[in-house]
């Protein structure tokens, strides 16, 4: 019952998502929204690490042929 619960309260923020997404459309401009979804993908892109070789993948690389 607990675990019912508590899937339930996750999934409000899911259910809430296209009705906040159908009111900012109307009430932002497209320049704000456009402002408001940079800074959300900004953020969100912040913490990835740029791409490149793992440790393992360029001590193989390295491996002498």
């Amino acid at each position: 019952m607990l675990i019912h619960l508590c899937e339930q309260l996750a999934g409000i923020p899911f259910r809430i998502q296209p009705l906040l997404t159908g009111i900012l459309l109307p009430l932002l401009s497209p320049k704000e929204m456009s402002e408001l979804i940079r800074t959300h993908y900004n953020r969100s892109d912040y913490d990835v690490a740029a791409p490149g070789p793992e440790s393992w993948e360029a001590d193989v690389l390295a491996w002498p042929a």
